[in-house]
């Protein structure tokens, strides 16, 4: 339809609509950057674990404003990323549905402390070659004894 028009008209609409397209391009590219980190971070913290068998994950973040961060595949991820003397297991307890504040960056932040880990069943069946993955708002807490 916009070739339809006069040519000075639809060079205009184009014109219009390119701008319009690479300011919200600009505006989500954050998103991605923050799912990215997200994303580069969990990996970065898998890579760190040896003589893990079983690796829990709570809370795992789907997307970020719409920039997909683990909507699904986290165990198969895993298994792809991990390496060839951890996890045995890999269980995804639950996956949140509220986007994470945007940061420059997602830390891991590591703990002895299996006090933190909410549920109570998991918390006392927690062993030595276990490591559990705690998504919040600040950080990937990474709890192991």
């Amino acid at each position: 339809i916009i070739f339809q028009w006069p040519h000075i008209v639809s060079t205009a609409a184009i014109s219009v609509i390119c701008a319009v397209s690479l300011f919200v391009l600009s505006y989500h590219a954050k998103q991605y950057r923050f799912a990215g980190n997200v994303v580069k971070n969990t990996i970065h913290v898998i890579d760190s674990l040896h003589n893990k068998t079983r690796l829990i994950a709570d809370r795992v973040p789907q997307e970020n404003f719409g920039a997909l961060i683990f909507r699904a595949g986290f165990p198969e991820g895993v298994n792809w990323l991990k390496n060839p003397s951890t996890f045995d297991t890999v269980i995804v307890l639950s996956q949140s549905h509220v986007d994470l504040p945007l940061r420059k960056n997602y830390p891991g932040v590591y703990s002895h402390n299996v006090l933190l880990i909410p549920d109570t069943t998991i918390r006392n069946r927690f062993s030595v070659n276990d490591v559990y993955f705690l998504y919040t708002d600040s950080a990937l807490n990474i709890i192991s004894r």
